[in-house]
């Protein structure tokens, strides 16, 4: 299972993470992935200054914008095929 950890403390949450969020759960969604992936949030990470910060599959990323998020989400997150197998 995909898991995505966002940060809502504050600074990340205005700096996009807020709506990050909503464009997760609207990819999982289209995706067909509902409970494929654990989506959390957690606290201020301490990292303010290199936000938005994301993790994804144990995977740290900073100043994750709008096209960053959809590139990660597309290469970082695995979903099942068919097949019942994995692709990336």
């Amino acid at each position: 299972m995909n898991k995505i950890t966002i940060c809502l403390g504050s600074s990340c949450f205005a700096r996009g993470n807020g709506a990050h969020l909503d464009r997760i759960e609207q990819w999982q969604n289209e995706q067909g992935l509902a409970g494929g992936i654990d989506l959390a949030g957690c606290r201020c990470r301490g990292q303010c200054s290199t936000g938005p910060v994301l993790e994804i599959n144990g995977q740290l990323h900073h100043g994750v914008d709008e096209g960053m998020l959809w590139d990660l989400l597309e290469y970082d997150v695995q979903v099942a095929d068919p097949a019942g197998g994995h692709h990336e």
